[in-house]
C-alpha cells in the first residue's frame, strides 16, 4: 500500500516520558523507549550501492527509503552518500542500485547522468542540507514500501520521544532504539542520545508516540563524534526540498 505524503502544518506528539526539565540528563533518566518489533520499520528502509565516478564496481554506500509526493515517487538518502561535502554540486557517483529489503536478488538501478534523475538538495548560501531526493519511474515503486509521511512540529516537544534508526550498516540490517535528546533550530537537526553504525546514513527516523503513531522524524545523517549523539535532518527540510522540484 502507498501513502501521499501529508503536510500539516504543526504536529504536537506525545511526550514520551513523564516529566520534563530543560537538563538534557533528566530526559535520559525517562522511562525506556516504547517497545517496537523491527518489522515494523525494516519494511520501509533499503541498502544500496554506488558506482563512482571513474571508478569501476559496486561499493555499499548507505541507507535510503521511498516517499510519495504530487504524485511522484522519491528515493530520499544522506546527500554525503553521492556529493562531494566540501563542494555543492560536485556528483562523485554516477548511478546506485538500490536492492529489495525482502528478495536479495530484486534490484533498482538509477542513472545519475540521465536527464530527469540528478539528485535534487535543498542549499542556502551558507551550504547545502544532508538530504537528496532522486526520482524513480512511477512504474519502479510498486515493489518498494512508501514511508507514511508528516511534516513535524518545530517546537521542542519531541524531547525524549522514543526513536528507531533502522539501516544496513555492513549491509545487514539493524535497528537502533533510542530518543531524541535535543535541537537545532538553526540547523533544522535533531540529535539522538545514540547513534547507528556506519552505512545507516540515509535511513528514516521515526518516533513512536505514546498511543503507538509511528511519525516519520526525519532522516540520519551519522553521528556527532564529539559528544556521540546521532544526527539527525527534519523531515520539514525533506518536505521543502520536495515543494521546490520542478
Amino acid at each position: 500500500m502507498h501513502y501521499r505524503l501529508i503536510l500539516l502544518g504543526f504536529l504536537s506528539l506525545a511526550a514520551a516520558c513523564s516529566s520534563r526539565s530543560s537538563d538534557d540528563s533528566d530526559i535520559r533518566q525517562c522511562a525506556p523507549p516504547i517497545a517496537a518489533e523491527s518489522d515494523q520499520f525494516k519494511k520501509y528502509v533499503y541498502p544500496f550501492y554506488k558506482k563512482e565516478i571513474n571508478h569501476p564496481g559496486l561499493t555499499a554506500a548507505g541507507s535510503g527509503f521511498f516517499i510519495q509526493y504530487q504524485n511522484r515517487y522519491y528515493f530520499i538518502t544522506a546527500r554525503h552518500t553521492i556529493y562531494d561535502t566540501g563542494k555543492r554540486k560536485v556528483l562523485l557517483v554516477e548511478s546506485i542500485n538500490i536492492k529489495s529489503n525482502t528478495n536479495a536478488d530484486d534490484r533498482l538501478s538509477i542513472d545519475l547522468t540521465k536527464p530527469g534523475r540528478e539528485p535534487v538538495s535543498l542549499c542556502n548560501v551558507e551550504g547545502c542540507f544532508d538530504v537528496v531526493a532522486i526520482a524513480i519511474d512511477n512504474k519502479d515503486a510498486g515493489q518498494f514500501q512508501v514511508v507514511p509521511a508528516t511534516r513535524m512540529a518545530e517546537d521542542d516537544t519531541a524531547r525524549g520521544s522514543a526513536v528507531f534508526i533502522p539501516g544496513y550498516p555492513n549491509d545487514q540490517y539493524k535497528l537502533v532504539s533510542t530518543r531524541l535528546v535535543s535541537w537545532n533550530g538553526m540547523f533544522d537537526r535533531f540529535y539522538t542520545e545514540k547513534a547507528s553504525s556506519f552505512q545507516a546514513s540515509g535511513a528514516p527516523v521515526f518516533i513512536l508516540t505514546q498511543n503507538k503513531e509511528m511519525i516519520l522524524a526525519g532522516i540520519y545523517n551519522g553521528h556527532d563524534e564529539a559528544q556521540n549523539y546521532g544526527v539527525v535532518t527534519k523531515a520539514d527540510v525533506m518536505v521543502q526540498l520536495l515543494m521546490e522540484i520542478r
